[in-house]
């Protein structure tokens, strides 16, 4: 420290310095005296840095939602496992995930699987290759969607929806991750809880890695995201979906899959 301080000073001065008494050197010296303590400041100990806010569930759970509420759109690959509870098996799928906020929103899933999800935000398709013919596809009402699993995402749900809790880390969530439990406030028939995987590095704070959900079967349903693009034009096209010609309609579909979240 005092040899950098003393180059500051041998800079500053650019040269030898006359100390007189009464001398015009005299008043440089008291220049490069307040100089030094400038210099010695810099190097002083600084106050203790204030406590940070303590991570609780409403902390996270905020940071969540500031963060879509300035997002427009999102794209992302996803891969998706489904834990069947009662086999013990898990399915894999993966695929491209767009959404426009509020409520437009498209599951692409790559081959084999093939499948197609769409939302319009009046209307969901889903549709299904089915090998050796046109497929097949359910059409629904888009309501159901405006309270799915998904909702926060999609911009038809807030946080703030659901009873929260924070769990406590574990060795297989996402790294630089907060896990966030929601459950509905009111019992739902889709799913009984979503656990929601939340970036805490200031630098992508309250981006949303990874989604379980919980259905009332005891299944678990997981999409991890990747690739992650916000903000980017997203036609209106992209949420219209025709089903192939001679592609057979079920006239009698399940409930909506949008309405918790598609299975793979």
């Amino acid at each position: 420290m005092r040899r950098s301080v003393l180059t500051a000073l041998s800079r500053a001065t650019r040269g030898p310095i006359s100390v007189r008494p009464g001398g015009p050197g005299q008043f440089a010296w008291v220049a490069l005296f307040a100089l030094a303590l400038s210099a010695l400041a810099a190097f002083a100990p600084s106050r203790p840095a204030r406590a940070q806010t303590p991570v609780t569930a409403d902390v996270v759970a905020a940071r969540v939602q500031a963060f879509y509420d300035q997002t427009r759109t999102l794209q992302a690959r996803f891969s998706q496992h489904f834990w069947n509870r009662v086999y013990g098996r898990t399915q894999s799928s993966r695929g491209r995930l767009s959404i426009r906020r509020p409520g437009q929103v498209r599951f692409d899933y790559a081959a084999p699987s093939g499948k197609v999800l769409v939302s319009d935000g009046r209307q969901w398709t889903m549709f299904e290759p089915i090998e050796g013919g046109p497929g097949q596809y359910a059409r629904g009402d888009a309501a159901a969607a405006s309270t799915s699993a998904l909702g926060f995402l999609m911009g038809t749900a807030r946080i703030t929806d659901f009873n929260r809790s924070l769990r406590a880390p574990s060795a297989t969530q996402p790294a630089h991750t907060d896990a966030l439990e929601l459950r509905p406030r009111r019992p739902d028939p889709h799913f009984t809880r979503i656990v929601v995987y939340v970036d805490n590095d200031p630098s992508a704070l309250g981006v949303v890695r990874r989604v379980s959900i919980e259905d009332a079967d005891g299944n678990w349903n997981r999409f991890d995201f990747q690739e992650l693009r916000f903000n980017r034009e997203i036609g209106a096209e992209t949420f219209r979906f025709v089903p192939p010609a001679g592609a057979r309609e079920l006239t009698a579909p399940s409930p909506a899959p949008a309405s918790a979240a598609p299975a793979p």
